[in-house]
């Protein structure tokens, strides 16, 4: 087993004989006891109780416990992990005194560790309220009633202005990623911090931040089931959601401040500023990937020749987005409206030639963010409205037309979930949205998992919430899918009850996850006739 996250202690004057402390996994310890190389003691004292045939008992475990097999057996059926004391095999020691100098040791670190987040936490903030001030200065005199740039060169104060954004964005960007990093490898604590700080008066601000903070931490979620974003996608991520409504600041009007925002990014880069890629199409794409709920999505470039009355030539480009749920997709060409688009200019007797379109698919991590912005903001404004953030989601659920067709194997709903599906997973964990919705596909955190479960938890099975029943609240139940076996035609099918605590037939709530969601017509499917085997 990999030591490295342990911190090494000397035992006596031995230099090369280390004890390590640090937590540990239930399975983590079991294979430590299997290779035999270390004795192992309980670092802090435990206490638990568990349901029996006769009732309930309860179990004390104190500081200096050394645990065997018989000890670790007890432990696993109820305990996800412990903080241990490794000592190795052979080496004579003082068990008390390491358990107290562990106990200091791991407190230092964990005081370090806090430090270091709060500095970051400060540091993080003040570069981005830095930067929001900065461009409402620059979006004043942009899109304000008598703009200083117009589409000629801009004046030397405005270009300063925008030389000193850039350079408050790139400060900023570094920061960002070093969170960004952190965040991936140690769990989301640096994002708790940035929610626990007092932010800015000015509203605007506010709403950025939490927009930037919000879509960090739905993003973190996203790639720590799905992968595929890395430093780089939520760093990206949060400079979206952070610029992508700046068209609006300094009171300007809705309606086309994605273009202005997005026109800040072509005006920074003018100015010597490198924006992470496709940073620009984030922002210009965060309202429209609110639908995107198909698995391709598809970019059209539209260009069209126009020659005006006195024979100049030139020509007009739009841009239109389709999805599909198959790779090749169709001919999108087919469906833009050309003629209606263009009729103005037959006034002005200009000529149109003939429209060539360009197709591409997007690049799924470009997809991903998209709507991960999309969502967060439409949760945010929808739920500041008085909607509760479940109804919302169960909205979004209902836009996702049937995705899987006819249900066949475990494997399709696994794999074939849309991006659109698994974005609002992980809003309900990014969240921690209760109660559990229908047809929400649940994952568990098998590691550390009581051996109680296992059973239940099979790597190989998928878990369907059918949602609380009505005079159920403190329930919520799971349809149990396991493999269809050798022969068979149909998965077998089992009903659990999702609950923080219990028995046999109970799974774990702390170690829920939400994969995605079914579409409502393949959800109907896999459930019909269900809800009448649930014994009240």
């Amino acid at each position: 087993m990999d030591l490295k996250n342990f911190i090494p202690l000397k035992v006596g004057a031995d230099e090369e004989c280390r004890a390590y402390a640090g937590p540990a996994t239930m399975s983590e310890i079991e294979s430590l006891l299997n290779e035999n190389k270390f004795n192992i003691y309980i670092i802090r004292a435990i206490q638990f109780s568990y349901k029996t045939g006769e009732g309930k008992a309860g179990l004390k475990v104190n500081a200096g416990t050394q645990i065997d097999r018989d000890k670790f057996t007890t432990y696993k059926e109820h305990l996800s992990g412990l903080t241990i004391l490794l000592v190795p095999v052979g080496v004579v020691a003082d068990i008390n005194e390491l358990v107290l100098e562990s106990t200091r040791t791991l407190a230092t670190k964990q005081k370090a560790s806090k430090d270091k987040t709060k500095t970051e936490v400060v540091t993080l903030h003040n570069n981005t309220f830095k930067v929001y001030k900065l461009c409402v200065g620059i979006c004043k005199d942009l899109y304000g009633v008598a703009p200083k740039g117009g589409n000629g060169p801009l004046d030397a104060e405005l270009a300063k202005k925008i030389l000193s954004f850039g350079q408050a964005l790139g400060a900023l960007y570094e920061v960002v990623l070093r969170v960004a990093k952190s965040i991936l490898t140690e769990g989301d604590q640096l994002i708790t911090g940035l929610y626990e700080i007092e932010h800015p008066d000015q509203e605007e601000t506010k709403k950025s931040l939490q927009l930037a903070l919000d879509s960090m931490l739905m993003g973190y979620h996203f790639d720590k089931i799905h992968g595929g974003l890395g430093t780089d996608g939520l760093a990206r991520i949060y400079l979206a959601a952070l610029l992508e409504n700046a068209g609006l600041w300094g009171k300007h009007q809705n309606q086309g401040h994605e273009e202005r925002s997005a026109h800040l990014i072509d005006l920074l880069e003018d100015h010597g500023w490198r924006s992470p890629v496709g940073l620009k199409d984030l922002i210009l794409n965060h309202t429209r990937a609110r639908n995107w709920t198909k698995h391709f999505i598809f970019q059209a470039s539209h260009s069209t020749p126009v020659t005006s009355a006195k024979s100049s030539t030139f020509t007009l480009t739009q841009v239109t987005y389709h999805q599909s749920p198959r790779p090749e997709g169709k001919n999108f060409a087919d469906e833009y409206p050309t003629a209606t688009l263009f009729a103005g200019f037959g006034s002005l007797n200009a000529i149109v030639g003939e429209t060539s379109t360009e197709i591409r698919v997007l690049n799924k991590a470009d997809v991903d963010s998209a709507i991960i912005l999309g969502l967060v903001e439409e949760i945010s404004e929808r739920t500041a409205g008085g909607e509760q953030a479940s109804t919302v989601l169960e909205d979004m659920v209902s836009r996702m037309s049937s995705a899987f067709g006819k249900y066949e194997c475990l494997e399709d709903i696994k794999n074939s979930l849309p991006s659109f599906s698994k974005i609002i997973g992980s809003a309900v964990n990014a969240f921690k949205i209760e109660p559990m919705l229908k047809g929400a596909v649940v994952g568990f955190e098998h590691e550390g998992m009581p051996s109680s479960f296992a059973e239940e938890l099979g790597l190989n099975c998928v878990y369907v919430s059918l949602g609380v029943p009505k005079g159920d609240a403190s329930s919520s139940y799971l349809l149990y899918l396991a493999p269809v076996a050798a022969g068979g035609k149909e998965p077998r099918q089992k009903i659990l009850t999702l609950a923080s605590a219990g028995s046999r037939s109970t799974v774990h709530q702390e170690k829920k996850a939400v994969i995605g969601f079914l579409d409502p017509k393949t959800y109907a499917e896999i459930v019909r006739g269900i809800r009448s085997k649930i014994k009240r």
